[in-house]
């Protein structure tokens, strides 16, 4: 346990000193959910002897083994980006080319801006439900009363030519991130302008209510942070103001948070708003008194305090790990071939009818590698649950210790991702951030160029819109 506790110490001095030191919000981000999902979880478990609910005493061998890996990970991917941020040179040609500043800076330019693309953002958001697609509220179409929405699902239900275009549908809808961001940064400079406020804060409550309807923590949680980061200056300013101005600012953050984690844990609830009886298939809905007794669940002293068991149980990833590293080493690694989706995912199913599925079967893995238990008899294992290994695990369990090869790329992409940190430039430094989050958080980088190109595309789209909203602006 002394050398888990060593290692760890290690770990998060080194990745401490990355996320205070380098300027690089990629490079931060992604060092500060390692840190939390790796090195934390193995200090906390070697002081406190108890961590996630899988640990077993047994395994610290194991778990020194992928704490070490850990470490050579992210210092392998460090030392790349770092080598090659100065090979590669500044793209300062896309930052003239995209520069709408001034347009921004228009509050006529800024409201058609904002009615065009949230119209379009929610449009798309509706035709997703009604496709059923990337929506975890099962139950609310069957159930709800609206009429349109099932008229959408009736109208999709059997059209296989127009479930094709779901993934297009999905890239427009993701408008939300970066258009939220836009906003928020000409509310940063503009906060004076009561258009632009209204805009802002209504956008903000309607994306989170369409969270709720969707069940989706994501949303939920992304468009907080992004809430956090475009009010960075104002919470910045109050808490260097004086020590009171401090000391409000730290409650009032530390509130959010705790407020947003509980989200978190009601969302889930949130999902089966509309929800049927298995005796009778009958719609019921969630009222206040299910509600109450939820919220008095997840405060209830029969469980562990919530935010610790969020961290050291959903944050964990290094137990979850351990028990991946336990089955590869004696099994055998799993096909490293899943790599090559890199080449091919980014293809549109519009185009290859008989594109193959782009997964990793993490709910059968998750199951055989001993974190998932419930296994139907029919072996039927789409009731299982997928299981993140963040890109570390993710390596390891294909590649072995080469698995820091991935590393060496990863560390490649980040540099080139970085050179598109434009602060200035409000239009470039959106699509900066919205791959920051593509990247920092994303568990699996099997298909990780994938989901860089489906993101240049939602911001291309979103150029489109920039430029029309010009144009129209011209004529108005």
């Amino acid at each position: 346990m002394i050398l888990i506790f060593l290692v760890s110490v290690l770990t998060t001095a080194l990745y401490s000193y990355v996320i205070i030191k380098d300027k690089s919000i990629i490079i931060k981000s992604y060092f500060f959910i390692t840190l939390i999902a790796f090195p934390f979880q193995g200090l906390f478990l070697s002081i406190f002897k108890f961590s996630h609910p899988l640990y077993i005493g047994k395994d610290t061998d194991v778990i020194l083994f992928c704490l070490i890996y850990v470490l050579l990970f992210g210092s392998t991917l460090y030392l790349i980006f770092k080598i090659f941020q100065k090979l590669i040179p500044n793209f300062d040609i896309v930052n003239r080319k995209i520069n709408l500043n001034s347009e921004l800076s228009n509050t006529k330019y800024i409201v058609l801006f904002s009615v065009i693309s949230i119209s379009m953002i929610f449009f798309f958001e509706f035709l997703l439900i009604g496709m059923g697609s990337f929506f975890s509220n099962s139950s609310f179409l069957a159930c709800s009363n609206l009429e349109m929405m099932k008229n959408f699902r009736e109208l999709f239900k059997e059209n296989d030519f127009i479930l094709k275009f779901h993934q297009p549908v999905k890239i427009i809808a993701e408008l939300k991130y970066m258009v939220f961001f836009i906003i928020g940064e000409v509310y940063r400079n503009y906060n004076s302008n009561y258009q632009i406020k209204i805009i802002y804060y209504s956008f903000f409550i309607a994306i989170l209510i369409l969270a709720i309807i969707k069940g989706s923590k994501l949303i939920f949680g992304l468009f907080i942070i992004l809430y956090f980061f475009s009010n960075r200056k104002k919470i910045y300013t109050n808490m260097k103001k004086s020590i009171s101005s401090f000391l409000k600012t730290c409650f009032k953050f530390i509130g959010i948070a705790f407020f947003t984690l509980l989200g978190f844990k009601l969302i889930n609830h949130f999902r089966n708003l509309f929800y049927r009886t298995e005796a009778d298939i009958s719609c019921l809905v969630m009222n206040m008194k299910i509600v109450n007794s939820l919220v008095v669940q997840e405060f209830s002293a029969t469980k562990s305090f919530f935010v610790i068991d969020f961290i050291v149980s959903r944050l964990n990833y290094l137990i979850p790990m351990s028990k991946a590293y336990s089955y590869v080493t004696e099994n055998g690694f799993l096909d490293y071939q899943i790599y090559f989706n890199n080449f091919i995912g980014f293809i549109p199913r519009l185009f290859w009818e008989n594109k193959p599925i782009l997964t990793n079967n993490m709910h059968i893995y998750a199951y055989k590698f001993g974190i998932t238990s419930h296994l139907p008899t029919d072996e039927n294992y789409s009731n299982l649950f997928s299981v993140g290994f963040r890109p570390e695990g993710e390596s390891f369990i294909y590649l072995g210790w080469q698995g820091l090869a991935i590393a060496f790329f990863a560390g490649i992409i980040f540099s080139f991702i970085e050179k598109l940190h434009h602060k200035a430039n409000i239009i470039c430094f959106s699509f900066y951030i919205y791959l920051v989050y593509f990247l920092a958080t994303s568990d699996v980088y099997f298909a990780l160029i994938p989901s860089i190109v489906q993101a240049t595309i939602t911001f291309l789209v979103l150029l489109t819109v920039l430029f029309f909203t010009k144009k129209i602006n011209k004529y108005l």
